[in-house]
């Protein structure tokens, strides 16, 4: 097979072909040629009949993978800022988020879990005599929602109609008890996050000689009457 040599149309290099080949690549400059024959040339000096043309094919091909690489990589980073937007506003909103709860009723439809076993109840003593009391019981009686006419605070009042008893006596002393949350928010962590709740009510005596006592009231009416109906002129109220 005779080989052919000519000089690179770029760099002047020396190039080497065969007579059969259709490109050819200078090892100088490294680009890359078609190989185009033309028999009418010069027949005394055959090298004279190819003609070189630069390659430009690859180069575009080339170009086209790299502005595709950047459009693959554009749209994944839109896709991620996107991602982290959402995820981000939930997270935000799981510790700071969603709107107050204006509505007793879808408050008191929320999935609560452990809400009333973990709800802060206190019972004090005087004398170290707590074992001669048990806390047998507790339930939920009554959600008061307040909030202001403009939507931007809330207080949620959840009142436990809470049981005690001595060790060794029958007769059990029923006392309701409101815990008080304030700005909770639906779609919010914060409404499980009970250590937020406090009690806001007075000392309750449970013995005659008050040397044990918690705090709450004898009946819900004195609840309501002592604090939620004060707040009727200046707050909406709503209870379930």
């Amino acid at each position: 097979m005779k080989l052919i040599e000519k000089k690179c149309p770029n760099c002047g290099g020396s190039l080497e072909f065969s007579e059969t080949a259709k490109s050819c690549k200078c090892e100088y400059c490294h680009r890359a040629f078609e190989i185009e024959r033309d028999e009418k040339l010069d027949v005394n000096n055959i090298a004279e009949q190819f003609n070189l043309s630069e390659l430009q094919a690859p180069l575009k091909v080339a170009k086209k993978a790299f502005i595709g690489s950047y459009i693959v990589a554009g749209i994944i980073g839109i896709i991620g800022i996107v991602m982290f937007i959402i995820i981000g506003s939930q997270i935000l909103g799981a510790f700071t988020g969603g709107s107050l709860y204006t509505d007793v009723a879808q408050f008191n439809n929320e999935d609560y879990g452990d809400f009333d076993n973990n709800a802060p109840f206190v019972i004090r003593e005087n004398d170290d005599n707590l074992n001669d009391f048990n806390l047998d019981s507790r339930k939920r009686q009554k959600t008061y929602l307040i909030y202001d006419k403009k939507g931007k605070t809330n207080t949620i009042y959840v009142v436990y109609k809470v049981g005690y008893k001595k060790t060794f006596e029958k007769n059990r002393v029923f006392i309701y008890v409101p815990i008080k949350y304030e700005d909770l928010r639906k779609g919010s962590s914060i409404v499980f996050q009970l250590d937020n709740g406090k009690i806001e009510a007075p000392e309750y005596y449970l013995t005659e000689d008050k040397s044990e006592f918690t705090y709450g009231y004898e009946d819900i009416e004195t609840f309501e009457n002592e604090v939620i109906k004060p707040l009727e002129s200046e707050y909406q109220v709503s209870q379930k």
